[in-house]
């Protein structure tokens, strides 16, 4: 029956026949034909009955005569289905008018933006991080004062750095006293950023000031969310400009790294440090500042065999010496195991001494960055220590050097003692202790860190003499193209100046003669021991010894 009613007759109900209905009935009237005076007179339970097809009838017109209530009362399956151009019919009155539920059903992606003028406080927190950040961020300027004091803060973490950036100061006052605080401190940040910024460009310098300023206090919530957005836009396009070394040490500090899992600042033990968060002390910022931007987290210098009471000083000398001429008898191997990496620096020196030099950045704050090869990231890998080194308590080398690891001997230059503490640090990042006795013992990892190249090793021990032929010419092809090539020997061998577990740099190869010429990473620091230091044999013999060689192949990385 009502289904075939005409325009005429429908539009004769009553209010009080059309809320009488049953929902059968209702659900079977064109709700077309009603006028707006009908429709605006509908009640909470009529409302209900409507139809999904029963609302897609509605007109723009009929939407905007309805109440807040009566809006509340439409099933909210009905409220979701809105067209664009329904919804869009919507006052900012009803809006506000709205059962936060009501509010909730509607698809915020119809609205304009003037719209959300009417947006309460209860309907602002209700709405999803998710529809916040792309529906109603967008909007912002037009969000009414109610609103605005509903914002959450987990809906303006979810804001842009040019969102947040962009409020202004009568939007930021609107807001809860948190998400204020939020805001002020996180717009700090950017705006140190600018006070620190040359020519566009975050210098090392700079990124230093930048996260000094902002360790004052502490961190917080909008200051830690605002680093990390400075770091998401170092070298982005259209972001900031940085060195890779101040992108990598700047994401170190913020972003976090697995060395940051302690602090060890030269005593016998580390204690716990932790990545930086929102809640972060300042002791704790100015420890990861300390640990990648001023190299203020020495490692430990007791372990087994170590001189006791030996203390961190200043270094005197220079990185280089006068001459600039890098040589690998400024490698002089302190009181560590680490011959396979010193080793490996003195090849270096004798081979490739520009990526030596290259390598290390010299900060300007007494400070320097050491850039070493991360095969797991097969990516450049930077850390940062200071210019003091451990000095021997009463002992001194041969060389006269009372450093107590690597040194430059009697040439003074600290090149290779920067490059092996930074090393110390490096090797943190995969877990070992902080301690120069974590770096004790290893194969040719020192020298794939140093030179980025793929090491190839050989251990002839029983083969022809075609096949030392053919080692011979491998590794003097090898040195001839500037590469590194190392030996290391297994037991101790007084006939060919071998000490046993021990790692040498090849000097020369004599292919015709059948020779090497090995340097033991001693050196002057082990003047007086009865093996010379640069020394001679004929393969066979080291291959018969049991002796292992290691050559660097490819091009070695660029800085």
């Amino acid at each position: 029956m009502f289904s075939s009613l005409t325009s005429a007759q429908a539009q004769a109900l009553s209010a009080a026949q059309l809320n009488g209905l049953t929902k059968a009935n209702f659900d079977a009237l064109n709700v077309s034909y009603l006028s707006n005076a009908q429709i605006s007179g509908l009640s909470a339970a009529s409302l209900g009955y409507l139809t999904l097809g029963q609302t897609a009838e509605l007109t723009t017109t009929e939407i905007a005569a309805f109440t807040a209530s009566q809006l509340s009362s439409l099933p909210n399956a009905d409220l979701a289905a809105l067209t664009k151009a329904q919804a869009q019919a919507l006052t900012a009155s009803q809006i506000s008018g709205m059962s936060v539920a009501a509010f909730d059903a509607l698809a915020l992606g119809n609205l304009l933006g003037a719209q959300f003028g009417g947006v309460t406080a209860a309907e602002m927190s209700s709405i999803s991080t998710a529809n916040f950040d792309k529906y109603v961020a967008p909007a912002l300027a037009f969000v009414g004062a109610a609103g605005l004091t509903g914002v959450t803060l987990t809906q303006a973490q979810s804001l842009s750095a040019a969102q947040i950036n962009g409020l202004t100061t009568a939007e930021v006052a609107g807001l809860s006293s948190v998400v204020a605080a939020y805001v002020k401190d996180y717009r700090g940040v950017f705006a140190q950023l600018a006070l620190v910024e040359t020519q566009g460009a975050l210098t090392f310098a700079g990124a230093q000031s930048l996260l000094q300023a902002e360790a004052v206090g502490g961190m917080s919530a909008g200051k830690f969310a605002a680093l990390q957005a400075v770091a998401s836009e170092l070298n982005a396009p259209g972001g900031v400009v940085a060195s890779a070394e101040v992108q990598q040490l700047f994401d170190d500090v913020v972003l976090g790294n697995a060395a940051n899992r302690s602090w060890t600042g030269g005593a016998a033990t580390s204690v716990a440090l932790g990545n930086l968060s929102a809640s972060s002390t300042a002791t704790q910022t100015n420890e990861l500042i300390g640990k990648w931007f001023l190299g203020s987290d020495d490692p430990s210098i007791v372990g087994p065999g170590m001189v006791s009471g030996s203390t961190y000083k200043a270094a005197t000398g220079s990185l280089f010496g006068a001459s600039g001429v890098l040589s690998y008898t400024q490698v002089n191997q302190g009181d560590v195991g680490d011959c396979y990496f010193v080793a490996a620096l003195a090849g270096l020196a004798q081979q490739d001494p520009s990526l030596v030099k290259n390598m290390i950045t010299v900060n300007g704050n007494g400070t320097y960055t050491v850039d070493f090869w991360n095969g797991a990231n097969q990516t450049s890998d930077y850390v940062t220590v200071d210019s003091s080194l451990a000095y021997m308590n009463g002992y001194r080398y041969a060389s006269g050097s009372t450093l107590m690891f690597d040194n430059g001997g009697a040439s003074g230059v600290l090149w290779s003692s920067v490059v092996e503490k930074a090393f110390v640090e490096f090797e943190t990042q995969s877990g070992r202790a902080d301690s120069y006795a974590a770096i004790s013992g290893g194969w040719d990892n020192g020298l794939a860190a140093l030179t980025g190249q793929t090491i190839q090793d050989y251990t002839p021990a029983g083969d022809t003499s075609t096949q030392l032929g053919a080692l011979l010419s491998t590794m003097q092809n090898a040195l001839s193209s500037g590469n590194v090539v190392l030996m290391n020997d297994s037991s101790a061998n007084s006939a060919l100046h071998l000490v046993g577990s021990h790692m040498y740099d090849v000097l020369a190869v004599n292919a015709a003669a059948g020779t090497v010429t090995l340097d033991n990473p001693w050196n002057g620091n082990g003047a007086l021991n009865g093996s010379g230091m640069v020394f001679t044999d004929a393969l066979s013999s080291l291959a018969n010894a049991g002796s292992t060689f290691h050559v660097a192949v490819g091009a070695a990385r660029t800085h």
